[in-house]
């Protein structure tokens, strides 16, 4: 039985596609896409929903397709981090970046959006340890 969570499978044309296993779930989760951009430099930096992914199920009790199209808005200068996560939940799915324009100093700007997103996926395994920790 695979571990709980979401494995990017493919991205390209604007899909970004995965398999979602969460074991003994006979529902599909609703699963938010929120859309973190760090611009250019001198520019704000936002955060705001994106329309929500697709789910389709898959070979067995679990398992889903998960498809989310990537709107065109996402695109623009600077790094694009997209986050997916159960809603109402704190636990990061799964988190990919866009590099776009890049200036001299971008590759920086792409490192600090990867660093970003590492930090959120340990931030997510510290709790289920600490949770698994309180069970006991």
């Amino acid at each position: 039985m695979p571990d709980p969570g979401l494995t990017k499978t493919r991205f390209a044309e604007g899909v970004w596609e995965g398999v979602l296993h969460l074991p003994g779930r006979a529902e599909p989760p609703v699963i938010e896409a929120v859309h973190h951009a760090m611009p250019a430099p001198g520019r704000a930096g936002e955060t705001r929903a994106l329309p929500a992914p697709v789910l389709t199920a898959a070979d067995g009790l679990g398992t889903w397709h998960l498809r989310l199209d990537v709107p065109a808005s996402v695109l623009g200068e600077g790094v694009q981090t997209v986050v997916l996560r159960e809603a109402g939940a704190e636990a990061t799915l799964a988190v990919f970046s866009i590099l776009a324009d890049s200036p001299p100093h971008g590759d920086v700007l792409a490192e600090l959006a990867h660093l970003r997103a590492e930090l959120e996926l340990l931030k997510t395994a510290f709790r289920r340890a600490e949770r698994g920790r309180q069970t006991r």
